[in-house]
């Protein structure tokens, strides 16, 4: 579920996948 939840962030912002990282 989390690798979803990346992705979907990722898809919308880079910064924010990054944050979560």
């Amino acid at each position: 579920m989390c690798i979803i939840f990346t992705l979907l962030l990722f898809n919308q912002n880079n910064t924010v996948y990054l944050h979560i990282v």
